[in-house]
């Protein structure tokens, strides 16, 4: 079982209480033996977080990845890692920022955890996750130097940022008009926090039509 959350992907995920009761109602949904209730107060679900991932530890490996944790709120001191058991059966993966608070009290836990320094995406990576996210929806961008969408697309301001490149690829995998995918690239929001308000804003478009038209039936 892989637990993944991306601090950033909206504005629940900012917070970390709402995070840490994801992460046990994940739990709870995936394996209806567990009987504990997930609780709603901060300071509850600090407490019952390890006993939900000790508890899925028994049934199954657990992956927990926790994207992005110097973005949190730093409401409920967040960024003091209180809230991350120490000792729990389970592998734990945690991205942040060089020298951000996080990464620091990270660093002073004992065991102190293994630590990999990751760059930013280079061309050839970035290109690679573009091609592999489409590909798998049977689709492309257009490489051909007098009609290179693929550049078109890494020029833009956050696409070093995999979230971004998913999210854009996900963008233009439903965009309907192939002879208009130039141009729709080139008004593709630039930063990952605009692109998920056009990502939100196209799914409110599609539920208040489907709602229309259910009503109209």
């Amino acid at each position: 079982l892989v637990i993944y959350h991306s601090v950033g992907a909206s504005s629940s995920s900012l917070s970390v209480r709402k995070l840490l009761h994801r992460i046990c109602s994940e739990i709870a949904k995936r394996f209806p033996t567990i009987k504990d209730e997930v609780p709603e107060e901060h300071a509850e679900l600090i407490a019952a977080l390890p006993i939900f991932l000790k508890e899925a530890a028994f049934q199954c490996r657990v992956v927990l990845v926790l994207d992005g944790i110097d973005q949190l709120d730093p409401a409920n001191r967040a960024h003091s890692l209180d809230w991350l058991p120490h000792s729990v059966p389970v592998k734990i993966i945690i991205s942040t920022t060089n020298a951000h608070v996080t990464h620091n009290v990270l660093r002073r836990r004992k065991p102190c955890p293994p630590e990999v320094v990751l760059g930013p995406l280079d061309i050839k990576d970035r290109r690679e996750i573009v091609r592999k996210t489409l590909a798998e929806y049977r689709k492309h961008l257009d490489e051909r130097p007098m009609n290179d969408q693929m550049r078109l697309l890494l020029k833009k301001t956050d696409a070093n940022h995999p979230l971004y490149l998913m999210l854009a690829c996900e963008e233009l995998r439903v965009f309907g008009v192939y002879e208009q995918l130039g141009e729709r690239i080139k008004t593709l929001a630039a930063t990952v926090p605009r692109i998920l308000d056009e990502v939100l804003t196209r799914i409110e478009t599609g539920l208040r039509s489907t709602l229309m038209v259910s009503l109209a039936l």
